[in-house]
C-alpha cells in the first residue's frame, strides 16, 4: 500500500511539474505576443534609460544614462559622452567636447545587420529561435512587471540568454538584460516611457549646417 502511494505521489509530482512548465512557456508566449503586437502598432516612443555593462574580465563595469527616441527604423540616443542619430539611411555620431569647435562628428551609412540595433534589442525573440519561460510578477514602484527568461537557440546569434521585465498594463519592457557567449552582461532600464508623440523626422537627423567641429563623412 505504501509503495502504491509513493508511485501515485511520484506521478502527481512528475505530471504536475510537466504541466507547470508547459503553463509557464504558454504564458511567456502569450505575453511576448502581446508585446510584439504593441511594438508593431507604435508610431514612436521616448524613454529615459540607464545602460550598464559587466564582463568577467573587467575590473569595473560601465554605466551610462540618457534619453532614447524611436520611430519605425529610426532612433536618437542622447548621452553625456556621445549622441547618436539614425534616420534609417545614415548614422550621425557626435562626440562632444568642452569647446564646441573641438567636438567631432562621424557620419556613417546605416547597416541594420551591424551591431545590436534598436529593433534587435526590442525584438530579441524570434519564435523559431528561442525558448521562453515565464518567471512570475515583480512590483517596481507600484508597477506590475512580468518576468520572461529567454534562451536564444540560434547559433548565429551572439546573445544566447536574455531576461525581459514587461509592464502588465502597457505591454512594454521596462528592463532588459542580455548575456552573450563571452558572458558579457548588458542591462537596459527604461523610465518615463511615452508612446505615440508624433516625433518629427528632424528628431533623427543631425543638422550639420552650424556645426563648428570636425566632420568625418564616410558615406559614399
Amino acid at each position: 500500500m505504501k509503495r502504491n502511494n509513493l508511485i501515485v505521489l511520484f506521478l502527481i509530482g512528475f505530471f504536475g511539474a510537466f504541466l507547470t512548465g508547459f503553463s509557464q512557456e504558454d504564458l511567456a508566449t502569450k505575453i511576448l505576443s502581446s508585446y510584439k503586437a504593441k511594438f508593431n502598432t507604435l508610431s514612436d516612443f521616448s524613454a529615459d534609460f540607464v545602460y550598464s555593462l559587466e564582463n568577467p574580465g573587467m575590473a569595473a563595469g560601465i554605466s551610462k544614462k540618457g534619453v532614447l527616441h524611436y520611430a519605425k527604423g529610426k532612433y536618437a540616443l542622447m548621452m553625456a559622452d556621445q549622441e547618436i542619430f539614425c534616420d534609417g539611411k545614415s548614422i550621425w555620431i557626435l562626440i562632444p567636447s568642452g569647446s564646441p569647435a573641438e567636438s567631432e562628428l562621424n557620419i556613417l551609412p546605416y547597416d541594420p545587420e551591424e551591431g545590436l540595433g534598436i529593433e534587435q534589442l526590442f525584438f530579441l525573440f524570434n519564435e523559431e529561435s528561442i525558448s521562453a519561460r515565464y518567471e512570475g510578477k515583480q512590483t517596481v514602484a507600484g508597477r506590475t512587471l512580468d518576468q520572461i527568461f529567454l534562451i536564444i537557440t540560434r547559433q548565429a546569434e551572439d546573445i544566447n540568454q536574455a531576461r525581459l521585465w514587461i509592464n502588465e498594463h502597457t505591454k512594454f519592457p521596462e528592463k532588459i538584460i542580455t548575456i552573450d557567449r563571452r558572458q558579457t552582461t548588458i542591462t537596459y532600464e527604461f523610465t518615463k516611457i511615452q508612446f505615440d508623440q508624433g516625433l518629427p523626422a528632424s528628431t533623427f537627423v543631425f543638422d550639420t549646417s552650424n556645426f563648428p567641429g570636425e566632420i568625418y563623412d564616410e558615406r559614399e
